[in-house]
Order: C-alpha cells, then structure tokens, then sequence
C-alpha cells in the first residue's frame, strides 16, 4: 500500500474527495513512481552529452534527434551501411535476393523491417553511417 498523502490508508474514497484522490494518484503515477527511473535516465544522459545543449531543442525536436526523421528509407543508404557475416557478402546470391524482396515492400514494410533490426521505424537523422 503507497500512501498518497499522511494517512491516506485511513481515509476511504468517497463522492466527496474522488477528485482530490484522483489528483494524488496521477502524480504519484507520473512524478513519484518513475522519478528514479527519469534521474537515472537523465544521468545516463549526461554521460554522453552536455545537457544545456538540450535547452536549443524543444521538444519535437529532440524526439527527431534521438529516433530520427519521419522520411522514407533509403535502401541504398542503409545497403551501403550494412555489415554482412558468416561468409555472406553483398554480392552473395541470397543477399542479392533479400534486397531485390526488400525493394518491392511498401514504405510501412521497410519501417517494419527497420524496426526488427534496429528496434527504431524511423531511419537516423543523418543517415546510416
């Protein structure tokens, strides 16, 4: 039991207080309860890049820099940046193959696939370097 407020846990919901309850659980749902994630987060954040370089961004703009642009694929970017193993190279039969099929799927396909490797829809900002 997480008490919202002092002796919470002793004061039923009833018609009358439902709103101000309601209150306390959104914040603690989206303050309290991750706020250790968001500081780790944060911190992990910090060790990579200076965070009042942030402040020049809002934020759709951040979104865009960290899971790229909403713009089609390119599949000869993302060939030319693909690493192969296990004896295949880019001119091997089966690979030829898989990007003649990849060459045919639709855009939401190429995103589907984008996605399985890469766990992001979206290609990077500046491309696949």
């Amino acid at each position: 039991v997480v008490e919202l407020k002092p002796g919470g846990k002793d004061i039923p919901v009833t018609s009358a207080n439902r709103i101000a309850y309601i209150h306390l659980v959104a914040d603690y749902r989206l303050n309290k309860q991750i706020r250790q994630h968001c500081l780790a987060f944060r911190q992990g954040l910090a060790n990579v890049l200076n965070l009042e370089w942030l402040r020049m961004f809002d934020q759709q703009e951040i979104q865009v820099l960290i899971s790229g642009a909403q713009v089609p694929i390119s599949l000869d970017d993302l060939k030319s940046f693909t690493n192969y193993s296990g004896g295949y190279t880019a001119d091997h039969p089966v690979i030829k193959i898989f990007w003649r099929v990849v060459e045919s799927f639709t855009d939401e396909e190429k995103r589907k696939l984008l996605k399985f490797v890469t766990s992001c829809s979206r290609p990077p900002l500046l491309g696949f370097k």
